[in-house]
């Protein structure tokens, strides 16, 4: 993944490198501890190389881009680089529920000193999806509704909601704690244009 930043000519513009942690595991006797351990050299080798960031994907029951838990990888790597951005391509918000994500998302970007960069996204392979109650083609609307959801408990110290897909009365959130995670630090994931984009969000593609 690269990236150019400049005044909006390719004349002195300065690109950026990202290197997408990659979880192919096609061989079951390779082992789950060396295949994590070699995404980790991965990453502290890039920070050394002066790379922006690393990028960490988020796929279940599948042995393709094999990471269920790109928060918890995201911590790990900060714990072992110095100064690389951590961006998770995509969590899949669809999946998971936002009144526990949100605090885990926020626990995150604390342990990972201010570095992580939360890419959300509605999900990318129908069999997955399939097989974990979410539908790919129904997966856009749960996202919308999970993405408002979110950034309520981002921004407010108690949320009620009453939507198609969360109900729930008065709940306590972590938005003091998360005051870092903001718009600037959440990047939305599509591969077509998206409304979230009117909002603020960084687009990932």
């Amino acid at each position: 993944m690269v990236s150019t930043r400049g005044s909006g000519s390719a004349v002195g513009a300065i690109m950026h490198f990202n290197h997408f942690l990659s979880a192919y595991y096609p061989d079951p006797s390779y082992g789950g501890d060396r295949l994590y351990a070699d995404m980790i050299e991965q990453a502290k080798l890039v920070d050394r190389l002066g790379y922006r960031g690393v990028t960490i994907p988020e796929h279940h029951l599948i042995n393709i881009l094999l990471v269920p838990d790109p928060l918890q990888m995201a911590v790990k790597v900060a714990s072992v680089t110095r100064r690389i951005e951590i961006i998770t391509s995509v969590c899949v918000l669809p999946l998971h529920d936002m009144r526990t994500f949100a605090g885990a998302s926020i626990q995150a970007d604390i342990l990972c000193e201010g570095r992580l960069i939360l890419g959300v996204g509605r999900g990318a392979f129908a069999y997955e999806m399939a097989r974990l109650d979410c539908p790919l083609e129904a997966s856009r609307e749960k996202f919308d509704e999970s993405l408002d959801v979110l950034m309520a408990l981002y921004t407010r110290e108690e949320v009620s909601w009453n939507g198609k897909y969360y109900k729930f009365d008065c709940h306590n959130s972590m938005s003091t704690a998360g005051a870092g995670l903001n718009n600037k630090d959440l990047a939305v994931g599509s591969c077509q244009p998206v409304n979230n984009l009117e909002r603020g969000f960084k687009a990932t593609y």
